[in-house]
């Protein structure tokens, strides 16, 4: 697909500038190859080999951080703030670290899609299956890999037949193939619209794998770009999810630090962490203000009683 320095995306008019040489910023499959995904000098999220200086990554804008910045180091599993190796309580969300399970349990959510619980750690539902985090790495290494089109096993590039279900694997013809991408790739579009208007979620991922995916299209790679579109469409519905849960758990949290607040509640860590979780919005960091928004909401009722909380449950049902 040719592109020139003045292209812009259809649905969020960022821009998609080129060198003269026509080289897009968007990297085709030549770019991605498999065994590139786990070079060391690759982005920590996506994989992507970077070939210049800039602080971002040009595949999934995520930041590049320093050695020094990617040295290991010891977090709280719930609000994700460095803590010491030793400590049992963290000194930010006054988690209890030392196996606390029910503290650990209440740290859960409803799915947006389908109202199940969902614990703070799960990447999807386990119910409807829907994704709310998505591992980017991962799927970037599923779009390069060759699967099989029955069970979606990994198949070697010079199989004939699958080696879980023994399906054929080239049995479908290529036809049928661009038909599937074309499809994948209009769905893909009807959720970036739906999720531009109804939430305001930050899509740029999911734009850029859609320009990836149309790029496959114009290429003949109608594989490549049916597993670009599907992960274009699984980031917008991602990022559709995560605005939801965040607004939603910010309200439910403010609503109930407000209510303990009234009953005599000690609510300053719990605003604390509200205030935190707002911050981790701004720069981006949604999974991480999730945690630190219900952590508030806990900590804000811990501090009243069981019965308390039964009625400020139900004032917030009124």
């Amino acid at each position: 697909m040719e592109l020139d320095e003045t292209s812009t995306c259809p649905l969020c008019g960022e821009f998609y500038g080129v060198s003269k040489t026509g080289t897009t910023p968007i990297p085709v499959r030549s770019q991605l190859p498999t065994m590139m995904i786990t070079d060391e000098s690759g982005c920590k999220v996506c994989g992507h080999i970077k070939d210049d200086d800039s602080a971002t990554c040009p595949m999934c804008n995520s930041p590049v951080l320093s050695e020094e910045e990617n040295e290991p180091e010891f977090r709280c599993p719930v609000c994700e703030n460095p803590i010491e190796q030793d400590a049992s309580v963290c000194p930010f969300c006054e988690i209890d670290l030392q196996g606390k399970e029910e503290e650990k349990k209440e740290m859960s959510y409803r799915c947006p899609a389908c109202q199940e619980t969902m614990q703070i750690d799960d990447h999807q539902c386990k119910k409807c299956g829907a994704k709310i985090w998505l591992d980017l790495e991962e799927e970037v290494r599923r779009i390069e890999e060759y699967r099989c089109p029955m069970c979606d096993e990994v198949a070697q590039e010079d199989s004939e037949k699958c080696a879980k279900c023994g399906a054929d694997i080239w049995m479908r013809d290529e036809d049928a193939l661009k038909e599937e991408a074309t499809s994948k790739l209009e769905e893909a579009v009807t959720q970036i619209k739906i999720e531009k208007e109804e939430t305001g979620s930050d899509l740029s991922k999911a734009i850029k794998f859609l320009v990836v995916a149309r790029e496959a299209m114009d290429l003949n790679d109608y594989g490549r770009a049916s597993r670009c579109a599907s992960l274009s469409l699984d980031l917008a519905r991602s990022a559709g999810f995560q605005k939801r849960l965040l607004v939603d758990a910010l309200q439910r949290a403010e609503n109930t630090v407000t209510l303990v607040n009234k009953k005599g509640g000690d609510v300053v860590k719990a605003m604390e962490l509200l205030e935190s979780s707002k911050d981790e919005v701004r720069k981006g960091n949604y999974r991480k203000a999730l945690k630190m928004a219900i952590r508030g909401k806990v900590l804000a009722e811990s501090t009243i009683g069981q019965e308390a909380v039964l009625m400020i449950d139900a004032d917030s049902l009124e």
